[in-house]
């Protein structure tokens, strides 16, 4: 989601891509040039019958906490609104915005208003979410000067 938000979804596409087709590839040539005896558990290559293989209680642990951390994760993430509006938080309704030069003009032009600490531009919604205790006019004039048209405020 990071590299989605920061590069951009074909960036992050291929460079996902790239991550697994490398990663198979790599897997391809251990299997082809390796001996497989060096990747068995020594307990199959001692044991005559590799269907007793006993698993000790710790990693048994470990996978129960495993899953008690991320029932309780998602559990919480559940009711948890990401989208919460504080008090300091205000939607600037924007025209003119179109690609992600816009978006980053906009940002980077809110960005400089004094008060102002964080900025988040939704090109889908035409909307500039700003975080902090700027003036509204100081705002408004930022979004004027980067070239582009306000509407409104919420």
């Amino acid at each position: 989601m990071i590299l989605s938000r920061t590069q951009g979804k074909k960036a992050t596409l291929i460079y996902v891509a790239s991550v697994v087709i490398t990663a198979i590839a790599f897997g391809l040539i251990i299997d082809t040039f390796m001996p497989a005896q060096w990747f068995l558990p020594a307990s199959s290559v001692a044991a005559a019958d590799a269907c007793h293989v006993k698993i000790g209680w710790f990693p048994n642990a470990c996978s129960i906490l495993l899953l008690i951390l991320l029932g309780y994760t998602f559990i919480i993430n559940k009711h948890h609104n990401h989208n919460h509006i504080t008090d300091m938080t205000k939607e600037y309704k924007i025209n003119g915005m179109a690609c992600q030069h816009c978006k980053n003009n906009v940002e980077k032009q809110l960005a400089k208003v004094p008060g102002v600490e964080n900025v988040e531009v939704n090109l889908d919604k035409a909307v500039a979410r700003v975080t902090g205790e700027a003036d509204s006019n100081a705002v408004i004039e930022a979004i004027r000067l980067a070239g582009y048209e306000f509407v409104s405020v919420s």
